[in-house]
């Protein structure tokens, strides 16, 4: 019988040349030479550890509603305006004379109003002429906001109760845009 040890060794020792060449990364993967980096989306951060300020909690009363539990109310408050209602701190003595000499008592309670006129007003004025020939009718308020109080006062002043309402039929118009008013 013929000894293939050395046979072996060269061929064990070629696969480590190839391996070292860096020929190929599979044979690096499979000699188990190449280190598998970690995977960026396995790490998970935690949140670290903290110790509570106050140690003298108590446990809760039986039937006591959760402090840090928000009614449905404000609940609804923060998802529509965003925005966490919290009551306004009360005001120093120096606060509110600070606030006075500014004039803050004075303030226009419709600035925002007047603000939205007055940007209105400037975009009508930078409006290019193509768009002012294009579109030449003024544009007019779709409808108007009624006030429900006001309207049933209106109603009943006019005989019509919410049972008797009169049978007139809605006629659908078609404006013609070409013709002047």
């Amino acid at each position: 019988m013929k000894n293939h040890a050395p046979l072996n060794i060269v061929a064990l020792a070629t696969v480590l040349l190839l391996a070292a060449c860096g020929g190929g990364e599979d044979v690096k993967e499979k000699l188990g030479l190449k280190a598998a980096p970690p995977d960026e989306f396995a790490v998970v951060t935690r949140a670290p550890l903290a110790v509570p300020p106050d140690y003298t909690l108590r446990p809760p009363r039986p039937g006591e509603g959760r402090p840090n539990e928000l009614s449905v109310r404000e609940q609804a408050k923060q998802t529509v305006f965003g925005v966490a209602s919290k009551p306004a701190p009360e005001q120093t003595v120096g606060q509110k004379g600070f606030l006075s000499k500014l004039g803050a008592s004075n303030a226009d309670p419709n600035i925002r109003s007047s603000i939205d006129t007055e940007i209105k007003e400037l975009e009508e004025a930078d409006q290019p002429v193509a768009e002012k020939l294009l579109f030449w009718k003024d544009k007019s308020v779709v409808g108007k906001h009624l006030d429900p109080v006001e309207e049933q006062k209106r109603l009943e002043a006019e005989g019509i109760s919410d049972k008797k309402l009169p049978d007139k039929a809605v006629k659908k118009r078609n404006e013609d845009i070409l013709k002047t008013p």
